[in-house]
């Protein structure tokens, strides 16, 4: 949005999904690079992977809802609060990482944490707004 002020500018509809993407590619590298030692990919680099698999996963199911009844919005905030309870296990995930694997120090995954916190903003956001389209709400 090139000419207009950033604190003018407004959320992309996509920006979260284009997020969590994100997040899912960060985990796969933190999950199958040195810090997780091969031992201990079983227990902990599995499930993160397949937790933000899903964050993906929950984003995709509820773009496929569009808001035009009641039931779709329903729908629509069902996924989006499943992808923001996805990013809250990751968390949960990263501090159970920390406390077993000595490698994992909380500055080694601070740009995962910081993309988590932003992706769960962004999440909760767009929930807040979803209105059935045509309602005079």
């Amino acid at each position: 949005m090139m000419g207009v002020p950033e604190s003018r500018r407004t959320l992309s509809r996509y920006e979260f999904q284009a997020q969590a993407t994100a997040i899912r590619t960060e985990v796969i590298t933190l999950a199958s690079g040195p810090l997780i030692p091969k031992s201990q990919r079983f227990l902990i680099a599995i499930p993160m992977s397949g937790t933000a698999r899903l964050l993906v996963e929950h984003l995709t199911r509820a773009a496929a809802y569009w808001p035009n009844s009641q039931e779709n919005a329903g729908m629509r905030r069902k996924y989006m609060t499943e992808a923001v309870a996805d990013c809250e296990l990751l968390m949960q995930d990263l501090q159970t990482a920390g406390m077993t694997c000595d490698r994992i120090k909380p500055s080694r995954v601070a740009r995962l944490i910081a993309m988590l916190d932003r992706e769960i903003a962004l999440i909760k956001g767009a929930r807040k707004n979803i209105r059935v389209i045509g309602s005079k709400e």
